[in-house]
């Protein structure tokens, strides 16, 4: 049985969420694409899903909120971001860490 590739993009599209990865030997197999890509074995079209680096297995948003990373193997994006988010009114949720 052929394995079945995901594909994963490092820019989400409007209204996407991308979701958190980390790099694991044991991972999916994945490759970068931002474009709709056939599914092995079938006549479908699959949007690429949107990653970025969660660093780790488990990771928190901005907001404390707790949730897993997919384990990837092959394409790794870029690092996770910086600590801190600023919001709206230029404060950032840790009061130290300013970027846009």
């Amino acid at each position: 049985m052929a394995k079945t590739l995901l594909g994963i993009t490092f820019v989400a599209r409007d209204g996407q969420a991308a979701t958190g990865v980390y790099e694991s030997a044991g991972g999916i197999e994945t490759f970068e694409t931002d474009e709709p890509y056939a599914v092995h074995g079938t006549h479908y079209l699959a949007d690429p899903l949107p990653v970025f680096d969660a660093g780790g297995p488990v990771f928190q948003d901005a907001m404390g909120n707790t949730y897993q990373a997919l384990p990837i193997k092959s394409v790794m994006p870029p690092g996770p971001d910086p600590e801190g988010v600023m919001w709206d009114n230029g404060t950032t949720w840790d009061n130290s860490t300013y970027w846009r």
